[in-house]
């Protein structure tokens, strides 16, 4: 049975790579506006760089005087780190900021609920770690939820190809979540490094390819800024949280990022306020609280 102390520490974990997350929808909307999606999102993940790399070296440097056991990537798990490089570095994150262009960052930021939803469906699924019924049923709300937003655009009714992107977003980041969680006993350093230094320089790479003009200093630093907390740290928390609690329960507990999201959203900009937040977002959370609740009590059993 695991220790209730390791399984509080993780879900804190997952709690605070929410935060992290959720700050990125509204932040990054300021900066995608009037600069190409994927320029800015390999700056993101060159943040993501920023980070680790120096803590890669300073950690390198004290183990010559007090050598530190870290787990090496081994080459079975090469290929997953590839596809999960490629779905959750590379497309869901260009995916959500051309959904941002389109979309209020408020309804962006809700329809990240999907996540969840979807990481539980493949975790089950497809991973087939074992799913009981309530979070089965609080992953369906979520989803209704989120095809409520989708559907829904200012003026009027009808399919918004920016909430499509975004929901293509989470489905990508869905699979790299559970394709992380088979990784995730790698060093989590090495792991956030790599997929910063590699979805930064593949993004930036294909947007210099497509002639787009380099931002002003000021998007540049905010970039690398938000890259480094929301992306970089956030994820370092996930992988944390996957160790000790699974992929579905870490995606259950990290539904908390949309709201989180939605209202530092509502707070920025005027345009993100509309009434159909109110139902659908009532409902995500009620789906959310059925997540986390069976969450919970799974792990008590257990």
């Amino acid at each position: 049975m695991e220790s209730r102390a390791h399984i509080h520490r993780a879900q804190r974990y997952a709690f605070l790579a929410a935060i992290g997350f959720g700050l990125s929808v509204p932040l990054s909307k300021h900066l995608v506006d009037d600069n190409d999606a994927f320029l800015i999102a390999g700056l993101l993940y060159w943040g993501v760089a920023a980070v680790f790399l120096p803590l890669l070296a300073v950690r390198a440097a004290a183990s010559r005087s007090a050598p530190v056991s870290v787990p090496r990537l081994r080459r079975a798990d090469v290929p997953w780190l590839a596809i999960s490089l490629g779905v959750g570095g590379i497309g869901a994150p260009v995916l959500l900021l051309l959904g941002l262009q389109h979309s209020p960052a408020s309804t962006a930021s809700l329809l990240l609920t999907l996540e969840g939803a979807c990481t539980i469906a493949l975790a089950g699924l497809v991973f087939r770690e074992r799913l009981s019924p309530a979070i089965i049923v609080g992953g369906a709300i979520i989803a209704a939820s989120g095809a409520l937003l989708a559907v829904r655009e200012s003026g009027g009714w009808g399919v918004s190809l920016g909430a499509l992107a975004v929901a293509g977003a989470t489905a990508c980041w869905a699979l790299d979540n559970n394709l992380t969680r088979k990784i995730s006993a790698n060093d989590p350093f090495i792991l956030a490094a790599t997929r910063g230094v590699v979805a930064g320089t593949v993004n930036c790479g294909i947007a210099v390819a497509l002639g787009t003009r380099w931002p002003s200093w000021e998007i540049t630093v905010t970039a690398l800024a938000v890259g480094a907390v929301s992306y970089g740290i956030s994820l370092y928390f996930f992988i944390l949280a996957l160790r000790g609690i699974g992929a579905a329960r870490t995606g259950a507990i990290f539904g908390a990022a949309p709201f989180i999201g939605a209202a530092v959203a509502a707070a920025m900009y005027p345009e993100s306020r509309s009434w159909v937040l109110l139902p659908a977002g009532t409902a995500m959370a009620i789906g959310g609280w059925v997540l986390l609740r069976e969450s919970g009590a799974s792990r008590r059993k257990g």
